[in-house]
């Protein structure tokens, strides 16, 4: 499977495994694939997605030595955001409707980490090639 196939089902596979909505993007916020969903401009919602990870990152870098964190969580009554770097080049977000951000679930989290390790060596093997 190539790279632009391989991003779009990725997007498949989240919004299968419960997302309400997913998102590939690069760190500096260029939107790669996304589900679509009711209300949202993809494309602004990568660009905030990689600044909220960003700033993020930046705070806590300046503030402890334990190094970057390694996901952001926006939570509303109703819904959780949640953003994960694929290494340096690229990040996930995902919706998660009618989730408690104490529940999220351990396994949808693990499956999402296999996904991001798998991410960041497509776009690192694909930026290197060029």
């Amino acid at each position: 499977m190539g790279g632009y196939e391989y991003i779009h089902t990725l997007v498949d596979r989240l919004v299968e495994k419960g997302a309400s909505m997913a998102l590939v993007a690069t760190r500096d916020g260029l939107m790669l694939a996304s589900s679509p969903y009711k209300g949202f401009r993809e494309e602004v919602l990568s660009a905030m997605c990689a600044a909220m990870l960003a700033s993020a990152e930046t705070a806590m870098a300046k503030s402890s030595s334990s190094g970057g964190p390694s996901k952001v969580i926006v939570v509303s009554d109703k819904s959780v955001l949640l953003v994960k770097g694929a290494g340096t080049i690229g990040l996930i977000a995902v919706l998660l409707q009618n989730e408690p951000a104490t529940n999220l679930s351990p396994k949808f989290e693990e499956y999402m980490d296999g996904e991001l390790r798998e991410l960041d060596e497509l776009l690192t093997s694909n930026i290197s090639k060029e």
